[in-house]
């Protein structure tokens, strides 16, 4: 039980890709109830993106 409740308390610091994948499932997970268009991952995009909007 211990090892649950610290392993839940530092779920936030799996990393950045984790929690975008989880970010989109959520989205499209509610998307799919509304029959709207979903959210794709494009580490290509995702890219040039930060290249763009990085200084």
């Amino acid at each position: 039980m211990l090892l649950f409740l610290f392993l839940l308390a530092f779920r936030p610091c799996l990393g950045y890709n984790v929690i975008r994948s989880e970010m989109y499932e959520a989205h499209n997970s509610h998307r799919r109830t509304w029959l709207v268009p979903e959210l794709i991952e494009s580490d290509e995009l995702s890219k040039d993106a930060e290249d763009i909007c990085l200084p």
